[in-house]
């Protein structure tokens, strides 16, 4: 029985997300970056060496032709792989511009969900996000308060909105 994986298109600001048979093999097919990314427990494992060795995340992610957030996702243990290589502890990922810039920007996260995969507080992925001065032009993030406290609790406030076309004469 054939795997299924996500493939992710762009069709202006809209991601679409699709489940695809791909072989016996769970593959993710990026098509921003357009990279195939396939992380097997060696991989993972040599990642997990390399960060030690004090590897870029953005270096790690050219070696395994990825994207930030997987590699992330590897060296940090969010990952199925059993191997004797343990996860990378007291990381500090967000201290790299790239990596915030990957989160914040081309995977538009939310600084709950960048916190919680980065294994800090929302406060932190915030104060990163500010003082690598990544802008939030052409993201969904916003300034405002209320929508800002909406995203901490991981509900989309766009979602159930409608636009609505109104004639004027």
């Amino acid at each position: 029985m054939g795997m299924y994986a996500l493939t992710r298109s762009r069709i202006g600001d809209i991601i679409f997300k699709d489940n695809v048979k791909v072989g016996n093999t769970v593959s993710q097919t990026d098509t921003d970056s357009g990279t195939d990314t396939t992380i097997d427990a060696d991989l993972c494992a040599d990642l997990r060496e390399r960060r030690r060795a004090d590897h870029t995340y953005e270096s790690l992610a050219d070696l395994a032709d990825a994207r930030i957030k997987p590699v992330l996702e590897h060296v940090k243990g969010e990952c199925d792989h059993e191997h004797d290589t343990d996860p990378v502890e007291d990381d500090q990922p967000w201290r790299e511009r790239a990596v915030m810039k990957a989160l914040f920007q081309t995977e538009n996260m939310y600084f709950t969900q960048m916190a919680e995969l980065l294994g800090c507080h929302d406060e932190t992925a915030r104060n990163w996000v500010g003082e690598h001065e990544l802008s939030a032009e052409g993201t969904h993030h916003t300034s405002s308060k209320l929508v800002r406290r909406l995203q901490q609790t991981d509900v989309d406030p766009f979602s159930g909105i409608e636009e609505s076309a109104t004639d004027t004469e």
